[in-house]
């Protein structure tokens, strides 16, 4: 997390700033889960297909940067979920599970990838994703 002993201001900065920032969009993932709106669509429609929360929060928040704009971070949220909807049905279609047992390597290692990227970034790497799985 990049915090000091000697550099208060970083915890200062981490517990009044950055948690602020996620804990925002943890809930505007939750509110556009439980009803369709403009811009978070694909938030609700991954809702409905029950990828398990505990790995599409994860995947959602990652590439996250509290210094994102409320517009740059609803696009990352709404690419990620996306690219879940469009994995699970991949996934149902071709008569493979989707339960969180089955798809966490994956979804972790992902996370692990799109942490903190730019949107463009974040694409690419989504898009490439898509192609290879």
């Amino acid at each position: 997390m990049g915090l000091k002993a000697d550099a208060p201001d970083g915890f200062r900065r981490m517990v009044h700033e950055d948690m602020k920032y996620y804990l925002r969009a943890y809930h505007d993932i939750l509110a556009a889960q439980q009803s369709e709106k403009t811009g978070w669509e694909h938030v609700f429609y991954h809702a409905q297909w029950g990828i398990a929360d505990s790995l599409g929060f994860p995947l959602m928040l990652a590439p996250l940067k509290p210094t994102d704009s409320p517009e740059v971070t609803r696009q990352k949220i709404n690419e990620v979920a996306r690219f879940m909807e469009t994995f699970a049905v991949r996934r149902s279609l071709n008569f493979r599970t989707f339960s969180a047992s089955s798809i966490r390597y994956t979804m972790y290692t992902l996370v692990k990838e799109i942490r903190g990227k730019e949107l463009d970034s974040l694409r690419q790497i989504l898009g490439q994703t898509r192609r290879n799985g």
